[in-house]
């Protein structure tokens, strides 16, 4: 089987909307997060004492962002596993899915009956073995452990092979945001925010829609290499005023 039997930029835009919509739900975690942020530097403005076992609010009690979360260690104390993994790897595989079952379809009215899409994903399939047949490969967050702990640089990563060789890939960063480039071409309307990578074999790479290309005239001593990022929500300015902080 050939790449051209499969329309890539086809697959690609699949593989985007998946991403963009696994970015939502990690991105209304956030906003949540940083609303619990608020709330609890209210009450210590106060006087209360803060408590992560739930948030106060309206009639009723909010789920922590622990509770939300509900860590789970697997291999060791550095690879872990959320809820949000789970709900992230199900809208992925949701989109995927989907298309997958409308080339199939289509595949197998042209006399390709034994056409079929494969997937390996973190949390739903990752036992399953790449062969030749066209395979998505899902990361639904990777960098949990940074997700965890509020930090920004976690992201979304899908891929498709043919063969064994990948032939297009998805990563999208929600957090993380492109001064210098605007989110164009195929992305929904409903999140315009954070740096979309995405790239077709053979056809370059592009950010947010826009060509990048690796620089050929830096040299190692010019390199700069950059470690950490805060792992805290930071509020802003009216989030600080209204909780008198």
């Amino acid at each position: 089987m050939e790449e051209c039997d499969i329309n890539l930029e086809d697959a690609l835009a699949a593989a985007v909307e998946a991403a963009q919509k696994a970015g939502a739900i990690m991105w209304d975690f956030y906003q949540y997060r940083r609303q619990v942020s608020a709330a609890e530097a209210l009450e210590k403005g106060k006087g209360f004492d803060s408590n992560d076992e739930a948030v106060s609010g309206g009639e009723g009690e909010k789920p922590s962002v622990s509770q939300l979360l509900d860590t789970k260690v697997k291999s060791c104390s550095t690879d872990l596993v959320t809820e949000y993994d789970r709900h992230c790897d199900e809208a992925i595989m949701s989109i995927l899915q989907q298309y997958s079952t409308t080339v199939e379809r289509q595949k197998h009215k042209s006399g390709s009956e034994s056409f079929h899409f494969s997937f390996i994903t973190e949390e739903i399939h990752p036992d399953m073995r790449l062969t030749d047949a066209p395979t998505w490969i899902v990361d639904p967050i990777d960098g949990t452990m940074s997700f965890v702990h509020g930090s920004c640089d976690c992201c979304v990563s899908i891929g498709l092979t043919i063969k064994k060789e990948t032939v297009l890939a998805v990563i999208y960063c929600p957090f993380i945001h492109t001064t210098n480039c605007e989110l164009t071409g195929f992305l929904s309307s409903g999140l315009q925010k954070g740096e979309l990578y995405t790239a077709i074999r053979g056809k370059g790479a592009f950010l947010n829609g826009h060509p990048i290309h690796v620089r050929s005239d830096i040299t190692q001593e010019e390199a700069i290499a950059n470690f950490g990022c805060p792992m805290r929500p930071v509020l802003s300015a009216a989030e600080l005023e209204e909780s008198g902080g």
